[in-house]
C-alpha cells in the first residue's frame, strides 16, 4: 500500500514537472514553428494582422494555477496530518503545540519566499493564497473548537495558535 502510494506520488510529479517544462519552454520559445507544435497552447485569430497569435495566459490559467491550488492545499495539509498521526500515538500536548507554531512558521516562510521570488519574474500568489486560507479557517475552527479539541489542549494553547495563525494570514495576506 505505502509502495503503490509512493509510485503515484512519483508518477503524478514526473507528470506535472513535464507539464510545467512543457508551457515554460512554449513560453520562452521565439520561434513560430516551435509554438505550434507545443500542445496546451490556443491559436487566436489577431485581427489587426490577419495572422496567427499565441495567447499567453493560456499556460497560466490551465495549467499553473489549478496545480498551484492543489499545491498549496496539500503543503497546508501536511502539518495537519503530522499533528494527527501525533495526537493518534497519545503524543504530549506541548509537544503538539510546538509542531503546530514550528508548522505556521515554516508554512508561513514558504508563502512568503514564493511570493518575493524574482525567478523571471514571475512571484507564485495560488500557494500562499491556498496557505493563508487555511491559516484562517483554522482560525474560524479554533473560535469554537470541538470537544475532541477542547479535551486534549489548554485554553492558553489554543489562544497561542490562534493568535499565531492569524498573524501569518494577515503576514501572507
Amino acid at each position: 500500500s505505502f509502495v503503490f502510494l509512493c509510485g503515484a506520488l512519483v508518477c503524478a510529479l514526473i507528470i506535472i514537472v513535464s507539464q510545467y517544462r512543457i508551457i515554460r519552454g512554449s513560453e520562452n520559445s521565439s520561434s513560430a514553428a516551435d509554438q505550434a507544435v507545443v500542445p496546451g497552447q490556443s491559436i487566436h485569430m489577431n485581427k489587426a494582422q490577419g495572422g496567427l497569435e499565441n495567447n499567453p495566459n493560456d499556460g497560466y490559467w490551465l495549467l499553473r494555477f489549478p496545480f498551484g491550488l492543489y499545491t498549496g492545499w496539500i503543503v497546508a495539509m501536511v502539518p495537519f496530518m503530522l499533528s494527527t498521526v501525533l495526537l493518534s500515538h497519545n503524543v504530549d500536548p506541548v509537544i503538539l503545540v510546538w509542531v503546530s507554531v514550528i508548522s505556521v512558521a515554516l508554512l508561513t516562510g514558504l508563502s512568503m519566499g514564493l511570493l518575493l521570488r524574482q525567478e523571471n519574474g514571475l512571484p507564485s500568489y495560488t500557494i500562499p493564497l491556498m496557505i493563508s486560507y487555511y491559516f484562517c479557517g483554522l482560525r474560524f475552527e479554533l473560535e469554537n473548537p470541538p470537544d475532541m479539541i477542547l479535551a486534549t489542549y489548554e485554553e492558553t494553547y489554543l489562544s497561542l495558535i490562534s493568535s499565531v495563525t492569524t498573524i501569518a494570514a494577515v503576514m501572507i495576506l
